[in-house]
């Protein structure tokens, strides 16, 4: 199991509910519905790494506007997740509807605001392609074994990217 649901639910403003192995659902205060999954990613080589989407799969009733509850639920589970320090996380940002590079800054946000940042290391990577951007991150922990290699291949991938 990648994650904790009770230790989830303990630190969390909202309550998850597990949909499966790697899929959890949240609700909001205003009954906005978010599907959370975390899919094995191979594509970088690396052991561990599960890219980490979030799906808004209702929207709620009202607008409140920034619901910080949200993010404290994300970090929450997050928390969990990250119990075993060999997990890697990808965050790639939904292009879908050209709002890419805000999703880019709130994660990023919330990365600044709430990580460890004396534990946990972030690197980000964007793209432009076929008329959109692609933005991409990855988070571990610095005491996985040969973190240094982690940064280096997720920057290597973008290179080679880049080059095509």
């Amino acid at each position: 199991m990648l994650f904790s649901l009770h230790n989830i639910n303990k630190l969390s403003p909202y309550k998850f509910i597990e949909v499966d192995d790697d899929t959890l659902c949240l609700f909001t205060d205003n009954s906005s519905e978010y599907l959370i999954s975390f899919i094995k990613d191979e594509s970088l080589g690396l052991d561990n790494v599960y890219q980490f989407c979030i799906t808004q799969k209702t929207k709620g009733d009202v607008e409140i506007g920034p619901d910080k509850k949200i993010a404290l639920s994300i970090v929450a589970l997050l928390k969990s997740f990250f119990a075993d320090q060999n997990n890697i996380l990808l965050f790639v940002c939904d292009n879908s509807d050209k709002h890419e590079a805000a999703r880019n800054r709130k994660f990023t946000s919330w990365f600044n605001k709430y990580a460890d940042h004396s534990l946990m290391e972030m690197k980000s990577e964007s793209i432009d392609g076929d008329g959109c951007a692609f933005y991409v991150s990855i988070i571990y922990c610095k005491t996985i074994e040969d973190a240094k290699n982690i940064s280096d291949v997720f920057h290597s991938a973008f290179e080679t990217l880049r080059s095509k």
